[in-house]
């Protein structure tokens, strides 16, 4: 609601809440492209509307998402130890889950531009890059915790055919001690 989030000093009432609620619908449905229809019948006049803006709006979240070539340090410090700590933890659940989220970055959408294949592929690409370079910093940083890094296994190229089905570890092994 608009008071949770601070941008009205008092609830809005009546017409005016529901009016918000209806543009919150109209939105929650744009960004996943879906149709009005079944109990909500009445508002299926809008989706010529969301037809017409569903690319603009799939470009505005992969502008959104397109990571920055230089990241900014982060604005608070945080000690290396709990950082090298939290980078192995999110590489190991990333490692279980990795041929979940390339099948997922290869699969077609129905909104995909007529370069949506070679995008697909530069962003599987892109997540086997972030994971190999990942891996790289965590086997340089020499952790010391008890899940070393001689629990992880090398990540294997996903990268070979869009049906691939190895994994990034390679392994069944467990990735957490």
């Amino acid at each position: 609601t608009p008071e949770s989030y601070g941008l009205v000093s008092e609830p809005p009432e009546g017409a005016g809440r529901r009016l918000l609620v209806l543009i919150g619908k109209v939105l929650q449905n744009l960004s996943n492209n879906k149709d009005f229809g079944g109990k909500e019948a009445y508002m299926t006049k809008l989706n010529e509307f969301i037809h017409t803006n569903t690319l603009d709006v799939q470009n505005l979240f992969e502008d959104l998402s397109k990571a920055d070539a230089t990241p900014e340090e982060p604005s608070i410090p945080v000690p290396q130890d709990y950082k090298a700590d939290a980078l192995l933890q999110l590489y190991q659940y990333c490692s279980s889950v990795a041929d979940k989220i390339t099948t997922h970055l290869r699969t077609p959408r129905s909104f995909d531009s007529e370069n949506g294949a070679i995008r697909r592929e530069q962003t599987a690409a892109s997540f086997q890059q972030c994971m190999d370079r990942t891996y790289n910093e965590i086997e340089g940083a020499g952790h010391s915790s008890t899940r070393s890094v001689g629990n992880l296994l090398r990540p294997t190229r996903l990268l070979a055919t869009s049906s691939s089905s190895s994994s990034l570890h390679g392994s069944d092994a467990p990735l957490l001690p």
